[in-house]
C-alpha cells in the first residue's frame, strides 16, 4: 500500500505528459518499484525509504475533550466537530489528507488527519493511554485538534 501512493502521486503529477521513460527504485527491503516519469524528469536515487505512508481512512472515530468541552466526529473522509455552542449543526470538515506513523512491530501508533479547512487545520490521534478527567474511563488514544489558534487537547476512541 505504502508504495501505491509514490506511484499513484507521480502518475497524476506528470498526468498528460507524453514523452516518459521508466526509472526503477529499491526499497529496504529489497522491493522493486517501477515509476513513469517525464523525459524531463530525473530522480538522483536508486532508493527509497518510506517512514509514514498514506492511506484511506477506515476507522470511524470519536474525540472528547474538557476545558473547553468538544467532541469529533471522523467517519470516512468527514469531520464533524460539535461544542456546546454549536450542537444542533455542529461544524462540518473533509479530510485532505492522511498519514501514518508505524512502529517498530508495522502498527499505527499516529493518526495525523490535515483538514480541507486553512481554520481547523490538522488532527493528530496517538496511541496512548487516556483520561478525560470527568470519569474513571481509560481511552487507548490521545488526540489533539489545531482550530485556528487553538489547539484543544482531549481523548479518542474507535468506533
Amino acid at each position: 500500500m505504502k508504495y501505491i501512493f509514490l506511484y499513484v502521486t507521480l502518475c497524476i503529477l506528470f498526468a498528460g505528459c507524453n514523452n516518459t521513460h521508466t526509472h526503477t527504485l529499491k526499497t529496504a527491503d529489497g522491493t522493486e518499484l517501477k515509476v513513469e516519469l517525464p523525459d524531463n524528469i530525473e530522480l538522483a536515487t536508486d532508493s527509497v525509504h518510506f517512514t509514514e505512508k498514506l492511506i484511506m481512512n477506515t476507522i470511524h472515530w470519536k474525540l472528547t475533550g474538557t476545558e473547553p468541552f468538544w467532541s469529533i466526529s471522523i467517519h470516512g473522509d468527514s469531520v464533524k466537530y460539535i461544542t456546546p455552542e454549536n450542537q444542533t449543526k455542529g461544524e462540518q470538515f473533509i479530510i485532505a489528507s492522511l498519514l501514518t506513523e508505524l512502529d517498530a512491530a508495522d502498527e499505527t501508533v499516529v493518526y495525523e488527519y490535515t483538514l480541507n479547512d486553512p481554520a481547523a487545520s490538522r488532527i493528530t490521534i496517538r496511541k496512548e493511554v487516556c483520561s478525560d478527567g470527568m470519569s474513571d474511563k481509560q481511552y487507548a488514544y490521545v488526540a489533539t485538534f489545531d482550530y485556528g489558534k487553538l489547539q484543544l487537547k482531549g481523548c479518542a476512541e474507535k468506533k
